[in-house]
């Protein structure tokens, strides 16, 4: 073994590779100790450490009296009573170390794994080993373990001869920390922990997260800190504090008695001995166990549920509910007898105004005060007596249709009967809440509700969800204001909130939305309809229906049974049914969708949109930003347009008329078109299919694109002599034009009246007897003439009236 001794100057120490083990004495002065090889090393008067890299990695050090060893092999330190500066503390951040520390009666140990991000488990004891059986520690006066950012397992029983304490310092994750049989501190840190208290002077705290705290025997003091915490509580001395604002709180205990400090929400009794609970001045959920409790909720608006056994139950003052929602079998509850039998005992009942059943078939009563009465699932029995009583399905599995009319309700909480009851609080679901003739609170909260009052002056509300109010039962019609929440007419004077949506009468009614996005559907009857701010969504089935929108009133729609014209303000119409009915635009660029029926799209202004669907449609253009749109199969349709029109861009479009004077074209598809010009100079060319083609007044002319003989006939109905033209396609009829490379007029001696070729230079053939047209493709020749048009009879045709072009 080498020792190494400095002086009462600044010493340094670089210690590499030795056979044996090493004692080094700093002396004074401010040293530092570089270690390079795994001996063993007493270390006494270190002021400032520092560990290289190779078998021990590194030490960290820092301007303090502090000793930082990371990784450490093998390692026996002796650290000095006191320093100049105070205690020396030893801070070794590894599971690694096969340590002897010894603090001579003054030195505090710190165990860093703050750097760690995998969760470890460490437990230090005085007796010698820890989980890894490598370090042992003596003459202590305190021990610190920091925890690192993953889910830990710290504990430690510093027991020495100083009386020294443990503090435990968690990160960031879901840890466990333990401060053994003798004094000390937890700190919970960031995270969901679990933290036990077995010392009667411990002091745990979890600060942040939903933690867990066991207050195991004696004595101790508990702190959740933020979060939703839960204590464990079986030391009679044991204290625990929570602070306002810092979570939802619960104390489980198995004591006899217990009272429920300030600031926690929740109690529940473990014990099967039966146990006395009270709650405090808040709001409390307090639970008992299997024995025969007695519980009272003291101050606030408690929730009371007494388990198995026949309890003792009292709400006392404010507003409460015992509950049997655990109960094992039906229950048999009244409020006014005090009295509830059945799957969880036979109770006794003090000032309760509310009651929760179970999930069987109840039976709950209330009293002459105003009740809620919850069924939970199972086909309930809820009479509410005297007072104003509500039915609650806030609990239900799925949406429930309420109709206190009809005394029923069912859907996702069971078939219930109903009577006595005033009020319906519905689901987190869609449900469908129906009133009676008297006064009615409904409200659906969440879940896409729709809610009718009845008769009756009704305070409604739909909640969360997109939510409808009704009047479609109404005697007269109504008059309902989302934006100002009130109705009037012939259901009563109805109180609204949170809509977005309005059912009128079969009456005339005055509809009117808010700011939002609102529906608006007048059903029968002459109604107004009006939208405000929002994208605001109208059904329409009167024509009598009148629609107000202001200008930059949202994106708004229409969906109308009935022929219908776009009011000002509103872009998009939507035929509905299967009727025959027509839609009308209006200056704006609208988006108009018929039906499965024979419908008219009409846009007139702006830039329109038009999908006329299933059935045999007539569209109206008037510019070049409409757009049509077609479904192979979905009917014989038909353009009426005062631009050109492109049939080639609309496959499933069947028939054009073209209307005004403009001289403006038309090109057909390969569909059969009929083809109509108006009576300015148009261009008409069918593009495959047996085509009718009619040119009107004006000078038009007729083109024929497809090859001959491929089995399309083409019909021109008006060809006139005097004012029209022919046009062949020099692809498909050849070079048979009197201009050079065959185009241009069609050379005289290429055309031919009657059907039979003369010459092998006939190639256009007039039937004038039947009007039938032919090419044929080598004159007189072997190959037979085909018909490819057919014109009037008798019509004086020359070659003049043909041109040959692209």
């Amino acid at each position: 073994m080498t020792d190494f001794v400095g002086g009462p100057e600044d010493n340094i120490f670089n210690l590499t590779q030795y056979d044996g083990s090493s004692n080094v004495d700093g002396g004074g002065g401010y040293d530092i100790l570089n270690l390079t090889y795994p001996n063993i090393y007493v270390v006494r008067d270190a002021w400032r450490m520092v560990l290289n890299e190779g078998y021990t990695r590194n030490l960290t050090s820092y301007y303090t009296n502090d000793v930082f060893f990371e990784n450490i092999e093998l390692l026996t330190i002796t650290a000095p009573i006191v320093h100049s500066s105070g205690y020396v503390e030893i801070i070794v951040n590894t599971d690694r170390v096969n340590a002897l520390i010894d603090g001579n009666g003054g030195g505090r140990l710190t165990l860093d794994y703050m750097a760690e991000s995998v969760g470890r488990t460490f437990t230090y004891d005085h007796d010698g080993l820890n989980a890894y059986g490598l370090v042992t520690f003596k003459n202590i006066a305190g021990l610190q373990i920091l925890g690192g950012t993953g889910d830990d397992i710290l504990s430690g029983d510093p027991d020495n001869a100083e009386g020294g304490t443990i503090t435990i310092i968690s990160g960031a994750g879901n840890d466990i920390l333990d401060t053994g049989a003798y004094s000390g501190w937890l700190y919970g840190g960031l995270g969901n922990d679990i933290l036990y208290s077995r010392s009667p002077f411990a002091r745990v705290d979890g600060q942040w997260g939903d933690d867990i705290l066991y207050g195991i025997t004696g004595s101790g003091s508990l702190f959740g800190g933020t979060g939703n915490d839960t204590y464990i509580i079986d030391g009679v001395y044991i204290a625990v504090t929570e602070y306002a604002g810092e979570g939802v709180d619960e104390v489980r205990t198995s004591l006899a008695s217990y009272l429920l400090p300030a600031n926690f929400e929740k109690l529940t009794g473990t014990s099967a001995s039966g146990q006395a609970l009270t709650g405090n001045g808040g709001d409390n959920y307090i639970v008992g166990n299997v024995g025969i409790d007695t519980i009272a909720g003291g101050a606030g608006n408690d929730v009371i549920e007494g388990g198995e056994g026949n309890d003792i139950l009292s709400g006392e003052t404010g507003v409460d509910s015992v509950s049997y929602e655990h109960a094992v079998g039906a229950v048999q509850v009244s409020l006014q007898a005090g009295i509830a039998t059945g799957g969880a005992g036979n109770d006794q009942l003090w000032d309760f105004e509310n009651v929760i059943g179970s999930a069987f078939a109840d039976v709950l009563t209330g009293n002459d005060g105003n009740n809620v009465l919850a069924g939970l699932a199972g086909d309930d029995i809820l009479s509410g007596g005297a007072g104003i009583d509500t039915a609650s399905y806030e609990q239900a599995a799925a949406g429930v249709q309420v109709s206190l009319l009809a005394g029923l309700a069912t859907g996702g909480a069971g078939n219930d009967t109903l009577s006595g009851i005033e009020n319906v609080r519905g689901s987190a679901y869609a449900d469908g809440l129906t009133g009676d003739d008297g006064n009615n609170a409904l409200s659906g909260l969440a879940g896409d509700d729709l809610i009718e009052g009845g008769a009756g002056d009704d305070i409604l509300s739909g909640g969360v969800g997109i939510d409808s109010v009704s009047y479609e039962h109404a005697v007269a019609g109504v008059q309902v204001s989302l934006a100002a929440g009130v109705a009037t007419g012939g259901a009563g004077n109805d109180t609204l909130s949170e809509f977005e949506n309005i059912r009128g009468s079969a009456y005339a009614d005055m509809l009117t939305g808010d700011n939002g996005s609102n529906a608006l559907s007048g059903l029968a009857g002459a109604d107004q309809m009006i939208g405000l701010g929002g994208d605001d969504e109208y059904w329409v089935d009167n024509q009598g229906d009148v629609i107000v929108e202001a200008v930059g009133g949202g994106y708004d729609r229409v969906l109308a049974k009935v022929d219908y014209t776009l009011a000002d303000n509103v872009e998009s119409l939507t035929l509905i049914g299967r009727g025959n009915i027509d839609a009308y635009g209006n200056d704006l660029d609208n988006i108009l969708t018929g039906n499965s029926g024979n419908n008219r799209l009409r846009g007139f202004g702006g830039e329109d949109y038009m999908a006329g669907g299933a059935g045999n449609d007539i569209y109206h253009v008037n510019s070049w930003g409409d757009q049509v749109v077609e479904a192979p199969g979905g009917g014989t349709d038909l353009i009426v347009s005062s631009i050109s029109i492109d049939l080639l861009a609309l496959p499933d479009v069947e028939n054009v008329t073209l209307v005004n004077r403009w001289n403006i074209n038309l090109n057909g598809n390969a569909l059969d078109n009929v083809l109509t010009g108006n009576s300015g100079d148009n261009v008409i060319r069918g593009f495959g299919g047996n085509d009718v083609l009619s040119g009107g007044a004006g000078r038009d002319s007729f083109g024929f694109d497809a090859a001959p003989g491929s089995g399309d006939l083409v019909q021109i109905t008006d060809f006139s002599v005097a004012d029209d033209i022919i046009l062949l396609s020099h692809d498909q009829f050849g070079p048979i034009g009197s201009g050079s490379g065959g185009w241009g007029s069609l050379d005289p001696d290429a055309f031919v009246i009657g059907n039979v070729a003369a010459d092998a230079n006939d190639r256009i053939l007039y039937d004038s007897a039947t009007g039938a047209l032919f090419y044929d493709a080598d004159g007189n020749g072997a190959g037979a003439a085909v018909q490819f048009a057919l014109l009037t009879a008798g019509l004086a045709l020359t070659s003049a009236d043909f041109n040959v072009i692209l």
